[in-house]
């Protein structure tokens, strides 16, 4: 039997990193405001040993397995995905929420090969309207207007 880790395993294991990573990033939280997020890192870190634990008790994968294996072209889109939204977060700072929303969502769909313009159209739209009045009227939370608008 070869060791070898699969799918399960490397997000186990992604988990676990990014979770260590907020641990630390959140040690500068004063008193309570670190409790919370202390709490589900923990949990998540614990869920995470448990989906490596379970992918080691797994045999090889067979060539008449069903699940994928790792491959560059199984981890395009997500990857992809992934630098869209680290993107998009830069894009925030720059641009404003909204335009940067607007461009966020359209390559998402894209990405995704959804067709239809008018459902493009109103989702984005909606969903722009909808984050917009529950953050700006509703919680009274300013959105981001980007250093190139601001006044």
């Amino acid at each position: 039997m070869k060791a070898f880790l699969n799918q399960d395993a490397y997000i186990g294991y992604s988990l676990i990193i990014v979770s260590i990573l907020f641990i630390y990033m959140s040690t500068d939280f004063n008193g309570e405001a670190r409790i919370f997020p202390l709490i589900f890192l923990v949990i998540n870190i614990i869920f995470s040993l448990f989906i490596i634990f379970k992918s080691s008790k797994r045999e090889n994968f067979d060539d008449d397995d069903d699940e994928e294996k790792m491959s560059f072209f199984f981890l395009k889109k997500p990857m992809l995905l992934l630098l869209g939204t680290i993107v998009y977060t830069f894009l925030i700072t720059w641009i404003g929420f909204l335009l940067s929303t607007i461009i966020f969502l359209l390559s998402f769909i894209y990405i995704n090969k959804y067709k239809s313009h008018k459902v493009i159209f109103l989702t984005t739209i909606l969903t722009l309207i909808f984050v917009y009045l529950v953050f700006f009227y509703e919680l009274n939370v300013p959105l981001p207007s980007g250093i190139l608008f601001s006044s």
